[in-house]
């Protein structure tokens, strides 16, 4: 038998262990659109950041994601690109486009990336996990 590999519009790369983003994640797999969607928890044993060709300390800083084409989509871009592919978010991802509204989600995004490292984490109180959240959190 010939067995294909399932290919993906969108692969999504997100920190599994961040409350937060790990619910929005499980929200968007349940839409209408999201089987397009492979989303990739970056602290999954099998994950390796190189082989994908991402830098491993950047992508424990921002959400990523690779379209088809190899490209590769960092932050509020993702969000975009993930609204463009789920059926209930196509009007918003339009809206996202807009130069005041991109900018202003980019703020937002920044913010929340910047205090991401002192959330609570799924697995352990800490973020000792990741390169990133160890470098920022004043405890370890």
């Amino acid at each position: 038998m010939n067995y294909m590999k399932k290919q993906y519009e969108l692969k999504v790369f997100y920190d599994g262990l961040c409350r937060v983003c790990s619910a929005e994640i499980e929200y968007y797999k349940k839409q209408s659109g999201s089987a397009k969607i492979n989303f990739v928890d970056i602290f999954s044993p099998d994950f390796n950041a190189e082989s994908e060709n991402l830098d491993p300390a950047k992508i424990h800083k921002h959400l990523h994601a690779k379209k088809e084409d190899g490209s590769v989509l960092v932050g509020v871009d993702v969000f975009i690109e993930i609204w463009k592919n789920l059926d209930r978010f196509k009007k918003i991802s339009v809206l996202a486009e807009n130069k005041i509204i991109k900018t202003t989600l980019k703020w937002g995004y920044k913010l929340f990336a910047d205090i991401r490292p002192y959330l609570p984490r799924r697995k352990a109180a800490d973020c000792t996990e990741s390169p990133y959240c160890t470098a920022h959190n004043p405890n370890s």
